[in-house]
């Protein structure tokens, strides 16, 4: 995988693999899929630790509304569930 003229084993983070190329996943991204330029619902995980993962968008909450939970199963990553 190319990014930035050099070669990697695997796409490093804020990047995903595009036909041997690392591209950029959205800026709020810190691992994703694929992106999107005007959607951002594939991260699947988020830079700022103060985000939420929320469908796969970073979202920034104090907590999770209604129906939703905070999963700390991994405590690298905060994602807010369905009940």
């Amino acid at each position: 995988m190319y990014y930035l003229s050099k070669c990697y084993r695997v796409c490093p983070d804020g990047t995903y693999p595009n036909n041997y190329e690392c591209n950029n996943c959205h800026h709020d991204c810190k691992k994703c899929d694929k992106s999107e330029e005007n959607n951002y619902s594939n991260c699947k995980s988020c830079k700022s630790p103060d985000k939420y993962l929320k469908f796969g968008n970073c979202v920034y909450i104090d907590e999770c509304i209604n129906g939703f939970y905070n999963d700390e199963s991994d405590n690298s990553i905060r994602i807010c569930k369905c009940d």
